[in-house]
């Protein structure tokens, strides 16, 4: 069952949830459906957690849903319900994500074949690594990743199987034809968050759009449903993507024709490598680049809707017309991204370094990385796993032998990262420019400690709160900051 094919039409799913209680009701038409939606592949649903206060059982449709309150642990659970003896077909699935805490040991202890769905690795300070730990340290079976983008880095670091997220049929998709001929009553819109703290650029664009006054509606946070029909009512769909990274704001506005107006995507996404400014999409990689390009599609209409004919038609083409629903087309954008993977890394050291770099990338603009190894082979090594995120300039360089290490008790040689970057802040897109320095020792695989970063140089008032300085470090690693001002 951990590959979720089909339906069994006897095995249990038991969820650890936790969400408040009443979301239990509408748990797979809600905001959070993505999380348990396969759940609806097994015959019996289980949910237990910390925020359940009665214990009741519900259907919902042929799916039978057993509600357990906070005083029953998992063990109870699966000894009264006999869970042990089902012939190794039922499943324990829970949600590993920023700002939620795990009964870990309980977790561990299971016999349940165990399924983790990992979010939220595209922001927060080593979202891979500490995944990664936590997986292990659980025992799980297998696990899939919402951000599929950051499957090939999670394969240096683990072991475990990973599957394919468990998307479920839910969302009307409609024909081609249906798609194209909708009404188009909404010029221009932004569907999201008005401030987003993850992720800066995010507000800086929202506020841009704004201060342009080109017509773009900025449309709060919504249900996926309401979203759908906003989506499909626009002739212009703006975005601004996680760490240049496609997801269902990139795939909605191309599949129903709305013309996308996006920053740049990694060409390591399938979607990244076919979009192509001002034939099926408008891309922009400045702010500056945003506003241009809103203001030009107001002025040009049949030009924006021929745009949108051509976006639909390309993401069409990639899956060969084999979608009905959003999810399907997903699943099936998933199978296609990482189609060029070239990361050929086999050590962890790679994972923590992509981390401090993204970590950067979601703060930061003008990023430029220098890596500096004994051969050039080992500096490209790095380079290729950072290449994953546009709008980094990734140099590599040979120094050739005898570089040392700067660190106590250090003597073998090093490679040796050099960051630049202008840092983001409030609304502004320039406030300083900083530089990273970071020291990985050769002939060793780095274990993260579990201390902060400490020793780092730079006065610390000036450069904080940049969220870099949450990084755990690893092992032998020595970083070193400065801040260069206005």
């Amino acid at each position: 069952m951990i590959a979720m094919k089909m339906r069994s039409t006897a095995a249990t799913i038991v969820c650890y949830y936790w969400l408040g209680e009443e979301e239990l009701d509408t748990i797979f038409v809600g905001e959070h459906k993505w999380w348990f939606s396969h759940c609806m592949l097994f015959s019996h649903c289980v949910f237990y957690g910390p925020k359940i206060t009665r214990d009741r059982e519900i259907w919902q449709g042929g799916l039978r849903i057993s509600i357990y309150s906070q005083s029953w642990s998992l063990e109870e659970i699966e000894r009264t319900m006999g869970l042990y003896d089902m012939n190794g077909d039922s499943l324990l699935s829970f949600v590993v994500e920023s700002g939620l805490s795990l009964p870990v040991e309980e977790l561990k202890r299971s016999k349940l074949k165990k399924l983790a769905l990992v979010g939220d690795t595209h922001h927060l300070s080593n979202p891979i690594s500490s995944a990664i730990e936590l997986l292990e340290r659980i025992c799980v079976d297998a696990f899939c990743i919402s951000h599929k983008a950051h499957e090939e880095i999670f394969r240096l670091g683990t072991q475990i199987k990973i599957v394919d997220f468990p998307y479920s049929e839910v969302d009307s998709m409609g024909s081609l034809e249906e798609a194209l001929v909708f009404r188009r009553v909404r010029m221009a819109t932004y569907c999201g968050n008005r401030s987003d703290l993850f992720h800066p650029r995010r507000t800086i664009v929202v506020n841009r759009l704004i201060d342009a006054r080109c017509g773009v509606e900025i449309v709060p946070r919504q249900q996926i449903k309401e979203w759908l029909g906003i989506v499909r009512q626009s002739s212009l769909s703006v975005t601004c993507s996680l760490n240049g990274f496609p997801s269902y704001q990139s795939y909605a506005p191309l599949l129903f024709g709305s013309c996308l107006v996006t920053d740049t995507l990694s060409t390591r996404s399938r979607l990244g490598y076919v979009l192509r400014d001002g034939v099926n999409c408008l891309m922009y990689s400045g702010y500056e680049e945003l506003v241009e390009a809103v203001c030009w599609a107001g002025k040009n209409l049949e030009v924006v809707r021929k745009i949108g004919v051509e976006g639909r038609k390309t993401v069409a083409e990639i899956v060969n017309g084999r979608f009905k629903t959003l999810m399907e087309f997903a699943r099936l954008m998933d199978k296609e991204d990482g189609f060029e993977s070239r990361i050929t890394c086999n050590d962890e050291d790679g994972i923590y370094l992509y981390e401090v770099v993204q970590e950067i990338h979601r703060n930061a603009e003008e990023i430029v990385v220098t890596i500096e190894a004994d051969t050039l082979q080992k500096a490209e090594k790095y380079q290729r796993i950072l290449e994953i995120l546009p709008r980094v300039s990734v140099v590599s360089l040979a120094k050739g032998k005898g570089g040392k290490c700067g660190s106590k008790g250090n003597s073998g040689s090093c490679t040796h990262v050099g960051i630049t970057a202008t840092r983001i802040s409030g609304i502004e897109s320039v406030l300083s420019s900083i530089r990273l320095d970071i020291e990985i020792p050769s002939g060793m695989v780095s274990r993260i400690n579990e201390q902060k970063a400490v020793g780092l140089t730079g006065n610390m008032t000036d450069i904080t709160p940049f969220p870099i300085f949450e990084q755990r470090v690893p092992a032998g690693w020595r970083i070193s900051w400065a801040n260069e001002g206005q």
